[in-house]
């Protein structure tokens, strides 16, 4: 695991470019509208789904960046988790925008 954190296992490719900067765009975004109404429900959930974005989108630029097999294999199936929440959180975003509540119980199965 420390082998993830060894700056030597990393060089530069313009592969990973696209990921890095639509992640941080992600997370830009996501704390902008945070911010602009920090009670809203529609801009927490908002938040919430650009963060797992954010997430999905850097760790997979990160991953580019390897130069080892094994350690882009791990952070491939850490930043597989962000994946897994996008669907999910962007079904709750848009209930929440909605307005529905039914919708929302219906889609966490409550």
């Amino acid at each position: 695991m420390a082998e993830i954190f060894n700056p030597s296992n990393y060089s530069f490719n313009i592969l990973a470019l696209p990921n890095l900067v639509v992640a941080i765009m992600f997370l830009v975004l996501g704390f902008f509208v945070f911010v602009k109404n920090k009670k809203s429900p529609v801009s927490r959930t908002f938040l919430i789904m650009a963060s797992f974005a954010f997430i999905w989108q850097f760790i997979y630029g990160i991953a580019y960046l390897t130069d080892n097999e094994h350690i882009a294999n791990i952070l491939l199936r850490i930043g597989y988790g962000g994946v897994i929440f996008v669907p999910i959180v962007n079904c709750h975003f848009g209930a929440v925008f909605l307005g529905d509540r039914r919708l929302i119980k219906f889609i966490y199965g409550i």
